[in-house]
């Protein structure tokens, strides 16, 4: 009963309408902290897939065309013993040169958001490519 008749209370109503507005504000700002986190969540997961996603591109597309100029460039002229640093500079050229045109303007671009300077981080994924080939 004394509960009832507090409740009749035009202060106590106000008191509690406060209290419960409070609340809820304060509710509602936590849901929307765990949702901003949340989607910044998303947000990153996404981002490092999409990264993932154009190195491992650009890593088959160096693969291919390292594998390809062992097999059509390489592996002749060390058949008939003329493979010498000039001959290695001219084959590593050449795989540098078919990849960047197997790679299209907009991976590159998307690289470039990834690596500071991409020609010379291309360089160092056909060197590693090649290392990893020879064994």
């Amino acid at each position: 009963m004394l509960i009832y008749s507090l409740m009749d209370q035009p202060l106590v109503v106000k008191a509690i309408t406060i209290i419960l507005f409070t609340i809820a504000g304060g509710v509602s700002t936590i849901i929307g902290i765990y949702f901003k986190k949340l989607a910044d969540h998303i947000s990153a997961k996404t981002k490092n897939e999409k990264y993932s996603t154009i190195i491992n591109n650009i890593n088959d597309i160096v693969q291919v065309a390292v594998m390809a100029t062992q097999q059509t460039f390489v592996d002749n002229l060390k058949k008939n013993g003329k493979f010498n640093s000039e001959a290695q500079k001219e084959a590593f050229n050449k795989t540098f040169n078919e990849v960047k045109a197997q790679i299209t303007p907009e991976l590159e671009n998307a690289a470039n958001e990834i690596v500071k300077d991409f020609d010379k981080w291309l360089e160092t994924q056909i060197e590693a490519t090649i290392k990893k080939i020879k064994g």
